[in-house]
């Protein structure tokens, strides 16, 4: 998000432009309330989610690349910025009230009011996560009145200075179920395939290349189907598949207009790797809250409380068989 002083642009990853549009006002610029809160060449990076509750978008700041037209601040570390974050340092001096106040995620003369991102430390995790809610289908994080939208997972921000494009010290646990890679429809005959498929998956390789992933990405004949026909309607070549952990059955999820180029052969191994380690939340939780210079005990817990288990079952069946 982009303020330049007289509007607000949204630039999205392919680097298309998009303007915020206000529903029920005839404001020509529908941010003026927030215009002039914010210096302009303030930057922003963030995500437009969903408010589930009152049904409007609103703009998840995750954090802050510029304070002003001359002050970018990339080069310094994520706990720099985020001070600047949580003190608004890109605030004009004339700003005369809070830009991320909870009543402007109510105000909808807004079309698309600013809300920080939580960061929380590591021993925080476990209590970050109880208010995620779990839903048939999704998730959603709920806290107070201004968070509530869709979440797939936590990011591990690295301390170090702002990277453009892929940050590879940066970590995303995703919920197992939401694990995805993005790859490319192609045409078999880019791969002079002889069989009858129609087309061929691939993801991105070494010096501008691709790599066929079709052997080993193989999609039920129903998500084929929702898949052509997504395709044919969006006119993309840059579809978001997924693997049941606990069925082994590759999945469709959607198709990717805002992406060009697929997932690299690198992320889609650390895909398939995050997948096998099968970290799931239980476990994430338990060891983010160990302290400091203390053992991670989780397997040995995990055994004894398996052994507990079972000594269980065998007492229930030794009292069932005395009954008969």
């Amino acid at each position: 998000m982009i303020f330049t002083g007289k509007t607000v642009v949204l630039v999205d990853r392919a680097m298309k432009t998009k303007q915020p549009k206000a529903r029920n006002s005839d404001d020509p610029e529908p941010m003026s309330s927030v215009i002039p809160l914010v210096k302009p060449g303030t930057v922003f990076d963030g995500e437009i989610v969903m408010h589930r509750k009152l049904r409007r978008p609103i703009f998840i700041v995750f954090d802050v690349l510029c304070l002003s037209s001359i002050e970018p601040i990339l080069h310094l570390t994520f706990q720099e910025r985020l001070r600047h974050l949580k003190k608004a340092s890109f605030r004009t001096p004339s700003c005369n009230r809070d830009m991320f106040s909870d009543a402007a995620v109510k105000d909808l003369t807004i079309p698309l009011p600013l809300v920080r991102k939580n960061f929380v430390g590591r021993m925080e995790l476990d209590d970050l996560l109880s208010h995620v809610i779990e839903e048939p289908g999704h998730r959603t994080y709920k806290n107070g009145d201004t968070h509530n939208h869709l979440t797939d997972g936590i990011i591990f921000q690295p301390n170090s200075p702002y990277v453009c494009g892929t940050d590879v010290n940066l970590l995303k646990w995703k919920y197992l179920d939401t694990v995805t890679i993005d790859v490319q429809i192609m045409p078999p005959e880019y791969f002079r395939r002889n069989d009858e498929s129609t087309w061929c998956v691939a993801v991105s390789g070494e010096n501008d290349t691709f790599v066929d992933m079709t052997r080993f990405i193989h999609l039920p004949k129903s998500e084929l189907r929702r898949l052509e026909a997504d395709k044919a309607e969006s006119g993309g070549n840059i579809a978001e598949v997924g693997l049941e952990p606990s069925t082994g059955e590759w999945y469709y999820l959607t198709m990717r207009p805002d992406k060009t180029v697929p997932n690299h052969i690198s992320t889609v191994l650390g895909t398939l790797l995050e997948l096998a380690e099968s970290l799931g939340t239980e476990e994430l939780r338990y060891r983010m809250s160990v302290p400091l210079n203390s053992r991670d005990n989780y397997r040995k817990d995990i055994r004894r409380m398996q052994n507990q288990l079972l000594d269980f079952q065998r007492k229930s069946n030794k009292e069932l068989l005395a009954r008969k």
